[in-house]
């Protein structure tokens, strides 16, 4: 359809398009999921392409399933909505609300609000200045050319703020429920396994 023939609002254009953000999993660098609590997991990237893990296990994180990490950190590219909803008609209720605070290298900081209300999953979105990581940049990931300069930056925080925070948006259960994990369901933590005995009796494998 030419432009201008058609006046759509923008529920309808945000609705058709439904590609809501689009931020490459080789930008992240951490992300924080706080939960109603305020207890806080955060997986950050270990250095190399594609890989994540905690802080204090890096590449020696055992998640849940082996793709969880990669998955997690991957939550906002090419993120689609299933429905869309402006801010001002919408109430959480008494819905907790999970938030996820996704951090590139470069500076980016993107904030997704989601609670989970009678079968649905709605989420929010903001942006602000995050510290830039340009200083500490692995190798790998800086070769990869996805990063943005500060001025590149500055523009979709602005560009988020300005399309994104006036609107509810819903989303599947797996994307949705991967910006609500708690640490529990994330990760298994080895230290806490127990050690089974030793074998004494020459007959173990």
């Amino acid at each position: 359809l030419a432009e201008g023939y058609l006046n759509i609002n923008p529920l309808m254009l945000n609705w058709i398009k439904s590609e809501v953000i689009n931020i490459a999993r080789e930008r992240i660098v951490q992300v924080n999921i706080i939960q109603p609590n305020g207890y806080t997991f955060t997986l950050v990237n270990t250095g190399k392409k594609d890989q994540f893990g905690t802080p204090k296990m890096l590449d020696k994180t055992v998640f849940k399933y082996d793709q969880l990490g990669y998955d997690i950190a991957g939550s906002l590219f090419q993120l689609r909505m299933e429905d869309v909803q402006p801010l001002a008609d919408f109430s959480r209720g008494e819905s907790e609300v999970v938030k996820a605070e996704f951090i590139t290298f470069d500076g980016l900081k993107v904030i997704v609000a989601t609670s989970f209300d009678d079968g649905m999953y709605y989420t929010t979105f903001s942006a602000e200045q995050g510290q830039s990581m340009v200083q500490d940049i692995p190798a790998e990931i800086q070769k990869l050319d996805v990063l943005k300069t500060a001025e590149q930056v500055q523009q979709e925080i602005a560009m988020i703020n300005k399309d994104l925070t006036n609107w509810v948006y819903r989303f599947g259960g797996f994307i949705a429920t991967n910006m609500m994990r708690a640490e529990a369901d994330i990760v298994t933590n080895v230290e806490k396994v127990i050690p089974m005995p030793a074998d004494t009796s020459g007959f173990g494998s």
